[in-house]
């Protein structure tokens, strides 16, 4: 869903998270997706994120917990997000 369409002015983003290696990086990637302006974050499989690095930015990108991949693609693909 292109928030362009709906008269925001630019398209949503959105961040994919599944099987980080290392899991202080996603405070970092957290970090990253609000500095980008990313609408929504989407965490495969975690149920809890360690968000060392994040740099205060946690709770500036809503985060969503998706079970599998496949869960994650269905979500998307009601919510006309392209992968």
């Amino acid at each position: 869903a292109a928030a362009a369409a709906e008269g925001k002015g630019r398209p949503e983003s959105y961040l994919l998270l599944f099987n980080v290696g290392k899991r202080q990086n996603f405070g970092t990637l957290l970090r990253s997706a609000c500095a980008f302006g990313v609408s929504e974050v989407l965490v495969v499989g975690a149920k809890k994120l360690a968000t060392f690095g994040n740099q205060g930015t946690a709770g500036f990108t809503p985060e969503r917990h998706i079970e599998t991949l496949e869960a994650a693609k269905e979500h998307c693909k009601s919510r006309d997000i392209r992968i």
